[in-house]
């Protein structure tokens, strides 16, 4: 995506990283913010932690919970070089593309989880990648690229569906790309059917045989309840609430951000770019929409489930900063205009600060008080937990492993 591009976008992207790096590195602070912090073990951090590479570099005890923190850490930093490749794919435009790797660089919601325990924060970049591969594979002219991207194809679209069963919903999505020849101002040329072919059957093998099965393993039950009536009423009061809509609620989203994801909206419909326009809004009512089956107590919780709306919603806004750009065109206030949307981006992390680090709540002072004993609990010593009556075990992730004898020692600190 970066061949064609001219050279200052490269260096742009590069600049965007370690924004991006630099914000969730002095901002945020290891924090578990899922449920079920000590039970819960997400596929890509037990494969960093089971794997042979991290025996060689880690030959001692290793912390369980350092690396999923670490691993998800790693993940959010990665996401705007995923987000562009998408966008660029997506929308057929390199300044719109590295504008959307901006958005999530500085997006408050995506820097409060970027340290911690949640899935959704390496669902999305690996997802993102996921979508920039396939695009590849059905629009570089030259067929070594399409094989190079579908050989590979199956690691990460199977992590996607591993780590968030709801990912489910990737899969139509990735198959309408392919129909999706709009770009933000020009078309793309449309794939080839034997293209769209060979990528449909791929990826449909892998949903039929990995993506489904993984779903309906552990959500079944909650498949067929959440096709009701309910989950769309649901859905419908999520979307035009301003407490549970994540991304018009002003202290969890910058309402300038939202605004210019709406004129995005306005501006693709304005000038008839009715199959990108759709695909993206449809993207992001569709995840809204999976999402509503569960209406958490807490908006705090909420913003944790509307990480899968972000990627759409930044292309939106990319498309909004666009329509802005081009409407100030000889515009005598232009430069103070665009200075001013930008320096209101790049501010948007310190003006959302108080919601980023807002993360007290009673679970992570419990996690941060257990996860601070580590150090003084002596080599061999054997750990009681009492749940109380009616409970289970707080730390079955810890237990299992020690039941299995994996640790000989020290099994508290895989804590």
């Amino acid at each position: 995506a970066l061949r064609a591009a001219p050279r200052w976008i490269a260096w742009a992207l590069l600049g965007v990283v370690v924004l991006g790096i630099l914000l969730r590195l002095g901002l945020t602070r290891e924090a578990t913010l899922e449920p079920w912090s000590y039970a819960r073990f997400m596929i890509i951090a037990r494969v960093v932690y089971e794997g042979p590479v991290f025996a060689l570099v880690h030959p001692g005890p290793a912390s369980m919970t350092s690396v999923i923190t670490t691993t998800v850490l790693g993940f959010s930093l990665l996401a705007p070089i995923s987000v562009f490749l998408l966008a660029r794919y997506l929308l057929a435009d390199d300044r719109a593309a590295l504008v959307a790797a901006l958005i999530v660089a500085v997006l408050p919601m995506h820097i409060r989880f970027s340290h911690g325990d949640v899935a959704s924060i390496p669902s999305l970049t690996i997802s993102a990648l996921v979508f920039a591969m396939v695009q590849a594979a059905a629009r570089e002219p030259k067929s070594r690229w399409m094989v190079a991207m579908l050989v590979p194809l199956s690691a990460p679209m199977i992590l996607t569906f591993l780590l968030r069963p709801l990912n489910i919903l990737y899969a139509p999505l990735l198959v309408a790309t392919l129909f999706i020849d709009q770009g933000v101002w020009v078309d793309k040329p449309k794939v080839a059917w034997w293209r769209i072919a060979l990528i449909a059957l791929v990826l449909a093998a892998l949903t039929i045989g990995i993506g489904i099965p993984a779903l309906f393993e552990d959500f079944g039950g909650q498949v067929r309840e959440g096709l009701s009536l309910r989950t769309i009423q649901s859905a419908i009061e999520v979307l035009f609430s301003f407490d549970y809509n994540t991304l018009i609620n002003p202290s969890f989203t910058p309402p300038g951000l939202s605004a210019l994801a709406i004129f995005g909206v306005v501006d693709l419909i304005r000038r008839k770019r009715w199959r990108l326009v759709g695909f993206l809004a449809g993207w992001l009512l569709a995840s809204l929409g999976t999402h509503a089956y569960v209406v958490p107590m807490s908006p705090f919780m909420q913003a944790r489930y509307h990480l899968h709306l972000v990627v759409p919603f930044v292309c939106l806004a990319a498309c909004g900063v666009e329509a802005l750009l081009a409407r100030l065109r000889g515009h005598r206030h232009a430069r103070a205009i665009r200075v001013a949307v930008f320096a209101y981006l790049l501010a948007s992390p310190l003006i959302h600060l108080g919601f980023i680090r807002d993360v007290d709540f009673n679970d992570q002072r419990e996690w941060a008080w257990v996860h601070g004993l580590r150090e003084q609990i002596p080599a061999d010593c054997t750990i009681v937990e009492f749940g109380g009556r009616a409970s289970g075990a707080r730390f079955a992730r810890v237990g299992a492993y020690v039941e299995a004898g994996i640790f000989a020692k020290d099994p508290f600190q895989s804590i």
